[in-house]
């Protein structure tokens, strides 16, 4: 279970366990808004917890991807945490809305992707799409941790593509792999 370490007692704090012994260093992450677009009630939980626990207080929820897209559109999130599989709108075509500038309010948003079925062809469609990193479930605490903090302190820069953005060094790396191609 991705909480197993998260023992609720009257000694624990965050990142304590039963005796309240230190677990491990949890992260502190800045007052931020979190969009989290998840169809599994669950997973919704549990995502919740592990950012509760690093200090995130603003989450909004959706459980599918038309919900998440009225909520980007009015809250306009720091950073969203979206499900590749969702229904409504799949995870595929949010990115689409969200990195267009005509369809969103702020295309540059960083994007964490959550596969369930990590197929080769959906990781490259993802990256190709403008995901900031990918998580794969099911995934640790320490994992999406890891990611978030990758991604609030070392942010991607973007660049417009064509009817959207994406990432710069992505870009430059596709760029150069079309060109050696070609010549």
């Amino acid at each position: 279970m991705l909480l197993s370490s998260w023992n609720v007692g009257a000694n624990n704090g965050p990142g304590r366990g039963c005796e309240g012994r230190v677990v491990s260093e949890l992260p502190q992450f800045p007052d931020i808004l979190v969009l989290l677009a998840e169809p599994s009630v669950h997973m919704r939980r549990i995502v919740r917890e592990v950012l509760t626990r690093s200090g995130i207080r603003r989450l909004l929820e959706a459980s599918d991807g038309a919900e998440a897209i009225e909520m980007f559109a009015t809250a306009i999130p720091d950073l969203i945490i979206v499900d590749w599989d969702m229904p409504m709108l799949s995870g595929e075509e949010f990115i689409r809305l969200a990195r267009n500038p005509r369809t969103s309010p702020s295309a540059e948003v960083p994007i964490l992707m959550l596969l369930s079925n990590p197929q080769r062809h959906i990781v490259e469609k993802s990256i190709s799409l403008g995901v900031s990193d990918l998580l794969v479930k099911p995934f640790s605490p320490k994992a999406l941790w890891q990611r978030m903090d990758s991604i609030i302190k070392n942010p991607v820069h973007f660049t417009k593509s064509g009817s959207r953005y994406r990432p710069t060094a992505r870009l430059q790396a596709s760029q150069a792999a079309q060109a050696a191609a070609a010549g």
